[in-house]
C-alpha cells in the first residue's frame, strides 16, 4: 500500500498504528509539535517524521504514551551551513525525544 504524506499543523498529535505508520508525517508548525506514539504492542510499527517547516519556538517532541512504553530509533539532522549530518540514537530506556 502506498501512503500519501500526511501534514500535521496542530500543537499535539497522536499517531495511530495502521493509519500513520508506513508513510511520511510532515511536521508543519513553526511553534513545534508534540507527537505521541501509540502503546507498544510488538507490532514493529515505524513512523517517519520529516520537519518541513523550520521550528522557531518550542520543540519537536516524540513521546511514548507513558513511561511503561519505550522506543527504539534514530534521528538524523542535516545542517545547511556546514553541509553535515548528525545521527542520534535512543537509549535502552528512551520514552521521549525532544529536538
Amino acid at each position: 500500500m502506498t501512503y500519501k504524506p500526511f501534514a500535521v499543523t496542530a500543537a499535539t498529535f497522536s499517531l495511530v498504528t495502521g493509519q500513520h505508520d508506513g508513510g511520511v508525517i510532515l511536521a508543519n508548525r513553526a511553534a513545534g509539535i508534540t507527537f505521541t506514539l501509540p502503546d507498544a504492542t510488538g507490532s514493529g510499527a515505524k513512523f517517519e517524521i520529516v520537519v518541513q517547516t523550520t521550528i522557531t519556538s518550542n520543540s519537536l517532541i516524540v513521546q511514548a504514551p507513558d513511561a511503561s512504553n519505550i522506543m527504539t530509533g534514530t534521528a538524523i539532522l542535516g545542517q545547511d551551513v556546514a553541509d553535515t549530518a548528525v545521527l542520534f540514537e535512543t537509549a535502552a530506556d528512551t520514552d521521549t525525544i525532544t529536538m
